[in-house]
């Protein structure tokens, strides 16, 4: 991993923790999908695996997120099908949970220098030690 290689260069000794995994809910986000692939056909592909209420393609970059009908549903997909060949593909697909909905990088709930937020725990520079 290039990230490791950074921090050995820089003479750290421990890597940096893992990203956060995703809560687990019904809603799973699918990467790795082969070009021109569309709803329907991630419908039936993953049907197989579960019961799906809802589907929805993210632009033509091969990426989807299926809501399936439970968590127990959505966390075995995950568990036992990320990295591996989905039955109709023929290339392994990326499998995780989907972030909640309104909690992507576009958000505008807490966050930046808001009390709580990024900012919490910095040291501030004009007088104010760490906040």
């Amino acid at each position: 991993r290039p990230e490791l290689l950074v921090w050995r260069l820089l003479g750290r000794i421990h890597p940096p923790p893992p990203p956060a995994m995703a809560q687990p809910s019904a809603r799973v986000f699918f990467g790795g999908l082969p070009a021109g692939t569309d709803e329907a056909t991630v419908h039936s592909i993953f049907s197989a695996y579960g019961n799906i209420q809802s589907c929805k393609l993210l632009g033509a970059a091969g990426n989807a997120v299926v809501e399936f009908a439970s968590v127990d549903e959505a966390t075995w997909i995950v568990e036992n099908l990320n990295g591996n060949i989905a039955q109709g593909l023929s290339t392994p697909v990326t499998c995780r949970f989907d972030n909640p909905k309104g909690g992507g990088k576009g958000d505008k709930g807490a966050g930046g220098w808001a009390p709580g937020g990024k900012g919490a725990g910095r040291w501030e520079p004009y007088g104010g030690g760490f906040k």
